[in-house]
Order: C-alpha cells, then sequence, then structure tokens
C-alpha cells in the first residue's frame, strides 16, 4: 500500500471504531495521521475506495444525497478477522552484513494455516521493548472553542491557527518536542485532541522512555497553557476601560495531563534485528476491537524492522492506560 491509502486506512479505523460512525469523501478532503496532513480530492476518494470495496475492505453503509461508507463487516456491530497481506521473503540480520546470522520467513497467509505460523514466526524474532506510538489523547476545556474561533474570525496575527471548513475544528500549528511531533485539535465540543505522532521514535515503556514521555506531555500542557493565556492577555488589551471589572471571567483552564484521556495508541514492539526484502503488511480485527498489525517499518534510511502492533483504544488516563501495561509486563 502507498503512504496515502496507509493513513487513509488508518483514519477510517479511527472514524468507525472510536467515534463510532460510517465516512465519507468529505471526511477525507482534509484529515490527519500521526500528526501530517493529508489532502484527496473527490475524484482520488472515489477511486480509492471502489478498489478498497472490491477488495473486501469496506462496504456501502447507506446512501443520502452522499454515499457513507464502512469497515467490512463492521455495519451491523460485528468484528470479523479479516487479513491483508501481500507475499515476500523477509531476511533478518543483525548488522546488514553478510557475515551476520539471518533467518527467513516467508509470510504466506491463510485462514487455515496462517494464524499458527505468524505467531510462531513472530515468537521467534527478539523484539526491542514494548513501546507506544501514534498515541491519541482528548481533556475537556470549557469555552475554548468560543475563544480560539472568535480569534481565527478576527484574523489575528499572532495565532497561527487554521480551521476544517466541514468539521469546524481548530487546528493549531504542528510542533516538534524531542523530535516527535505533537497535533492539538479544538473541536466545538470544547474537546481537545492532543496526537503524539512517533511513529518513527516508539515511545519504550521503560523508566527513561515513561520519563521522557512524561516531559513532552509536561511541555505540551504549558505550550496550550501559554497560548491560551497569550489570548486572554490581548482581549484585555481589546477591552473597553468601561467593562475592565470584567476582565477576569471566562478564563480557560487546561487539565493537567495526568488526567487527559488515551482515545487510541499503537501498542507493541518492532525486531531488534534489522531485515531486508519484500515489504509486507498483515492486518487482523478481531471482536474486542483490536487491530493486530504485522508490517516492515522503515524507521531511518538504512533501518528497517518487523513492527507488531496492536490498535487499542483504552479509554482511560494515560496515566492508568500505562499502568496497567506495567502492571501486566503485557506482550504483544
Amino acid at each position: 500500500m502507498t503512504e496515502l491509502d496507509d493513513a487513509m486506512y488508518e483514519h477510517m479505523a479511527y472514524i468507525v471504531l472510536v467515534e463510532k460512525r460510517p465516512f465519507s469523501f468529505k471526511d477525507f478532503l482534509r484529515f490527519e495521521v500521526n500528526g501530517k496532513e493529508y489532502k484527496m480530492k473527490h475524484g482520488t476518494f472515489r477511486n480509492k475506495i471502489s478498489k478498497m470495496n472490491k477488495n473486501g475492505i469496506v462496504e456501502l453503509d447507506y446512501y443520502s444525497h452522499i454515499a457513507f461508507y464502512t469497515l467490512k463487516g463492521y455495519k451491523s456491530g460485528k468484528f470479523p478477522i479479516t487479513p491483508d497481506h501481500t507475499g515476500g521473503t523477509i531476511n533478518y540480520n543483525s548488522s546488514g552484513s553478510s557475515s551476520s546470522s539471518s533467518t527467513s520467513i516467508t509470510n504466506h497467509y491463510n485462514h487455515k494455516s496462517g494464524n499458527g505460523f505468524l505467531y510462531e514466526s513472530i515468537m521467534n524474532l527478539p523484539l526491542e521493548h514494548n513501546s507506544i506510538h501514534d498515541i491519541r489523547l482528548s481533556c475537556k476545556a470549557t469555552g475554548i472553542w468560543s475563544m480560539l474561533s472568535n480569534h481565527y474570525n478576527n484574523n489575528n496575527p499572532n495565532l497561527e491557527l487554521s480551521m476544517n471548513i466541514h468539521s469546524k475544528d481548530i487546528l493549531f500549528p504542528t510542533w516538534k518536542l524531542n523530535g516527535i511531533l505533537i497535533r492539538v485539535i479544538v473541536h466545538m465540543t470544547d474537546t481537545v485532541s492532543i496526537i503524539v505522532g512517533c511513529t518513527l521514535r516508539p515511545i519504550p515503556l521503560t523508566y527513561d522512555g515513561i520519563s521522557n514521555f512524561t516531559e513532552i506531555l509536561t511541555r505540551t500542557e504549558e505550550r496550550i497553557s501559554n497560548i491560551i493565556k497569550d489570548i486572554e492577555k490581548d482581549d484585555d488589551k481589546n477591552k473597553d476601560s468601561s467593562n475592565s471589572e470584567n476582565d477576569s471571567a471566562g478564563t480557560i483552564n487546561i487539565p493537567h495531563y495526568d488526567t487527559w484521556i488515551v482515545t487510541m495508541w499503537h501498542f507493541g514492539a518492532d525486531s531488534r534485528l534489522q531485515c531486508t526484502g519484500e515489504k509486507f503488511s498483515i492486518t487482523v480485527k478481531d471482536g474486542r476491537n483490536v487491530l493486530f498489525r504485522v508490517y516492515t517499518k522503515k524507521r531511518e534510511r538504512n533501518d528497517t524492522r518487523i513492527r507488531i502492533e496492536r490498535q487499542e483504544y483504552p479509554r482511560k488516563s494515560i496515566i492508568d492506560a500505562i499502568n496497567e501495561k506495567l502492571d501486566k509486563h503485557s506482550s504483544v
């Protein structure tokens, strides 16, 4: 699959599994995955969705002026197991040199033997620490959308905001912390979505990894709060002196990061050994709303690994979600 196909599939999964609704072409005219923005014309969407329909990935949910689609099997609340694969031989080695020992795995996958073969092959791979990446968090901040919307509509030059013309979501500029991309989106419901795009630098569930992640969340919370404070200061300056007694009204409070809810993350591990050979991707959906994937991941120019992950929806605070993983010593 192309990068756009992969992003499109992940966005579809988020809409169907998290937002619990079907999708249309309007959801893909402009969308974000892992902190990166994608744009798609209606004709491009139509061609891709037609191909996905033929391949059994999506199905028509209903038609009302425009077509609405859903993931195959989710129309009536069912969650089937569906393989999505390409063929190829993957060679694993520790240094890339001809003298290194290596293992070959051919990812032939089918309903009869695929599960057992895949599990056995993967379990023979040495893996890095369990980690999380592509993390989506949310919190509530009463009044934030109205305040930001007013500044956006007033073309405030000191705040680089953009707005989705369909959903009216307000998007902050993307910033980078410790090499990790952060994207903040404010919805009309006053829900603030925080996207931590770290697919190339997964956060290991180790002491150092969690400590670094905590620092990133702290700085993200501070940046959002500082932006809000700057806006409030501008509002104070623009108020008439006769209304100065109301200067402190309507203060927006950003919740502490440790109360932010994890709506989705990818939990898994990369192989310690680099791999060469054809790229492949296998996706399995099960009845617990879990999307299980095994695929090749290019982390750097000359560093490709096998990534094993579950797309999960913890629906609990970031602290509780991480502690649950640590308590269980979970593995993929």
